[in-house]
């Protein structure tokens, strides 16, 4: 490390350590530095995400959410997977470092990141994600503002994947439904 990074960081330790509580604002930096990657190929979300890569040649993972999919078995299943691969990856450790480093001072969290990791650190109460997590579903409509957490949705989901798409008949929507339900999709 730097000698001038070396004084930044031994600067900011002091700051924390002087503080009454700390506001964290936390970004995609924290997520491409643990390795996951959202606006470029990194190795993990590659490997999870190669068919979908593959087959429609994203130029990065978020590519997959802008992108037109010529069905709804073929967008849910690029969702389901991609939102799987975020539950089980392990939590990256910047942010098992950031927790390390404000752990006896009070805390919150503002961020734009989707991809559950502050949610694994920090409890949820201390934490405003204000773009969403992956994490959890609501209604397209939204007839409401409640969300669901979509664990089970997304591994019964992904058990249906063929190839890149989800047998998109009634049964995947009936799931979806019972997963989203007491909204109207």
């Amino acid at each position: 490390m730097r000698v001038g990074n070396q004084a930044t960081l031994q600067e900011l330790a002091e700051r924390i350590d002087q503080a009454d509580a700390v506001v964290i604002g936390g970004g995609s930096g924290l997520s491409s530095a643990a390795g996951y990657d959202h606006y470029h190929w990194s190795p993990a979300l590659s490997e999870a995400l190669a068919p979908f890569r593959e087959q429609y040649g994203f130029t990065s993972p978020l590519a997959g959410f802008y992108h037109c999919f010529s069905s709804y078995g073929e967008q849910w299943g690029y969702y389901s997977q991609y939102i799987r691969f975020m539950w089980e990856a392990p939590t990256g450790k910047p942010y098992l470092d950031l927790q390390a480093l404000v752990a006896d001072k009070p805390a919150f969290v503002l961020t734009t990141n989707v991809d559950q990791q502050f949610f694994r650190v920090f409890p949820q109460k201390q934490i405003c994600a204000f773009q969403g997590d992956f994490s959890y579903c609501q209604c397209s409509q939204p007839c409401r503002d409640d969300i669901w957490e979509n664990r089970e949705l997304v591994k019964e989901l992904t058990g249906r994947l063929v190839g890149v798409s989800l047998l998109w008949e009634w049964e995947s929507r009936s799931l979806i439904h019972k997963f989203l339900k007491p909204c109207m999709i």
